[in-house]
């Protein structure tokens, strides 16, 4: 988690209510994936990101997939 948060420049203290639409999206991201499900359905996961957390998020999603063959 603390990583993650740390690559997408979240700050993991402050509260999400703070956090505009793009930044609660990532902060989402990163807490579904902090906790290692074996099954991960993800409904449109880069909608409303810029186009630099888009390709940090797929990179997440495809290195996990990888990970799991």
């Amino acid at each position: 988690f603390q990583a993650m948060a740390a690559d997408y420049n979240l700050n993991a203290k402050a509260r999400l209510s703070s956090y505009s639409k793009g930044m609660r999206k990532q902060a989402a991201f990163i807490l579904a994936m902090s906790v290692m499900p074996e099954y991960l359905i993800l409904d449109e996961p880069i909608d409303g990101l810029d186009p630099l957390v888009r390709r940090k998020t797929w990179k997440y999603i495809i290195d996990d997939e990888l990970k799991g063959k």
